[in-house]
């Protein structure tokens, strides 16, 4: 009798359960590359511009954006593709924008670290819904850097970046 009284508030809650539209159906990753020039200053915050990314959603998306119900930044890696740290770097943004969409910041990282070394990740902006970004076929991109001090050399940088893809 003591199993049976156990069981019925346990069904009750296992039939309440919906989907989780916490768990991702599936992520869309892009890589991007942008080269940091030596000599930037930390008197200024300084922008560099990625255009024209295709967003592919004919292939990821199937050209269209029904039963989409959001897509949402998930992660950001910054990594030098020659002989180079980021120690210099005390705060990056990274946006994303379209011609028809305004600029929303998807990864950031106040105070990096000073061992930061060759890579580092970025913390992705949790509460942002590209979805609409992803209705043309190129978004662009907006890397905002302010130097903790002015860096020595350039460096050729490559951001692997991903979505994650939740549907109705």
């Amino acid at each position: 009798m003591r199993y049976f009284l156990f069981l019925i508030p346990l069904l009750f809650v296992l039939s309440a359960c919906d989907k989780n539209n916490d768990i991702p159906d599936y992520d869309i990753e892009y890589l991007a590359n942008v080269t940091f020039q030596a000599g930037l200053n930390s008197f200024e915050t300084h922008n560099f511009l990625i255009q024209d990314i295709p967003t592919q959603r004919q292939s990821f998306l199937n050209g269209t954006l029904d039963g989409i119900a959001r897509i949402a930044p998930q992660r950001l890696n910054v990594q030098a593709r020659n002989i180079g740290t980021y120690e210099w770097i005390e705060q990056i943004e990274v946006y994303a924008y379209t011609d028809n969409e305004p600029e929303v910041l998807i990864a950031f990282f106040d105070n990096v670290p000073l061992n930061t070394g060759s890579g580092f990740e970025l913390v992705p902006s949790a509460i942002v819904d590209m979805k609409e970004h992803f209705a043309t076929d190129f978004f662009s991109l907006r890397v905002k850097i302010r130097p903790r001090y002015v860096n020595t050399q350039s460096i050729d940088t490559r951001l692997t970046f991903s979505f994650n893809v939740f549907t109705d």
